[in-house]
């Protein structure tokens, strides 16, 4: 990973633990799209990205049938998650957060 990755992102927390770190990578608006450096504490979470990535993504490949959104909203923003940022990047509480096998994560402010 380049240098340039490491000078702005976010920190993503969990009920006050951190779960990884994403970095800054590119901007494909309205995303920021990052590359993940997950945390031992993110494999709790992992399955529940992966299928929320894999409705977007190939959803006859999904292991539900609800729809995206439902499927976000009762999964992943119930875990109330939050970023802490750090460099010169968006600072708000209110965003959707896809992570990609661990490794990219995508995030679009509301």
């Amino acid at each position: 990973m380049s240098e340039q990755y490491h000078i702005k992102g976010w920190q993503k927390l969990i009920n006050d633990v951190v779960i990884g770190i994403a970095y800054f990578r590119t901007v494909d608006q309205p995303w920021y799209i990052c590359d993940f450096e997950p945390t031992a504490t993110f494999e709790k979470y992992r399955a529940i990205f992966d299928t929320y990535a894999t409705l977007i993504n190939n959803p006859e490949d999904a292991p539900t049938e609800l729809d995206p959104d439902v499927y976000y909203e009762m999964n992943i923003e119930n875990l109330d998650m939050k970023l802490f940022p750090f460099g010169e990047v968006w600072r708000g509480a209110i965003f959707v957060a896809q992570i990609y096998d661990g490794r990219e994560a995508w995030l679009r402010p509301l």
